[in-house]
């Protein structure tokens, strides 16, 4: 999704340029232009804030059961067929989890999970050697044993329950493939991506119109007088500067961790 928006940027940027100027020139409204497109650069800029974060569909199910524990992860055929030769063999496949109890306290003793209630939203990582199971028979579902469960402040063995839990989780894989395989929704069908995207379309190319135009007025404001325009771009030189370090400082300590 980054990729396209910055691949379409420079385009975009690009047609609304002579587009803006011959608005301007047409009918003589110039400076309205010049303002429209700084007030449209703010305002577009300052509107991806209030734009909702993409949270990814990685739906999965824990079958926690005797003798060990199954993260279950159910998509497409092809795509379960694309992903079975790549699984990592060498190396385990770490995922981390975060999955909703509904009044199942028998997970919290089977992971180990420190200050767990038997309601709501715990949080832990499990590591599965492929290499040591054979456990892909069913097609479109990819099934990894649980060989270990990690929290903060333990590591369980082999978790496993009595009578047979099935939790609802979301699963974030760190091995690549099995990451993409996992993601179920698609960021192109999201209307957050797409506000995103013409929020940025909107300001980048005002953007490109307000820097275009600032130079042309200011030559036509000098009246002729074209010697005196490195006295008035120098301001906006040092603007840039000022407001790069503000915002920079800005940025480092008011952004959250997240």
């Amino acid at each position: 999704g980054v990729g396209v928006i910055f691949a379409v940027l420079p385009f975009m940027g690009m047609i609304a340029k002579p587009i803006a100027g011959w608005i301007a020139d047409h009918f003589s409204k110039q400076k309205s232009v010049f303002l429209v497109s700084i007030v449209l650069t703010g305002v577009g800029y300052f509107s991806l804030q209030l734009v909702s974060s993409l949270e990814a569909d990685n739906s999965s199910q824990l079958l926690c059961s005797n003798p060990q524990s199954i993260l279950k992860i159910c998509r497409s055929e092809q795509s379960w067929s694309e992903l079975l030769p790549l699984l990592p063999k060498s190396c385990p496949a770490n995922c981390s989890l975060s999955c909703t109890l509904t009044y199942q306290s028998k997970i919290c003793s089977a992971f180990s999970l420190p200050d767990c209630k038997e309601d709501g939203i715990v949080h832990f990582s499990i590591s599965s050697n492929l290499s040591h199971h054979d456990t892909q028979a069913v097609p479109g579902c990819l099934h990894l044993p649980v060989d270990l469960a990690n929290t903060l402040t333990s590591t369980q063995a082999r978790p496993f329950c009595e009578p047979k839990t099935v939790v609802e989780c979301q699963a974030d894989c760190k091995d690549e493939n099995i990451k993409h395989f996992v993601r179920k929704d698609w960021i192109f069908a999201s209307l957050d991506f797409w506000i995103f995207f013409i929020l940025n379309i909107i300001s980048y190319s005002a953007f490109g119109v307000a820097t275009s135009m600032g130079d042309a007025l200011c030559f036509e404001m000098l009246e002729g007088k074209h010697q005196d325009y490195g006295a008035q771009r120098v301001w906006g030189s040092v603007g840039w500067g000022v407001f790069t370090v503000i915002s920079g400082y800005l940025i480092d300590t008011q952004s959250s961790s997240g």
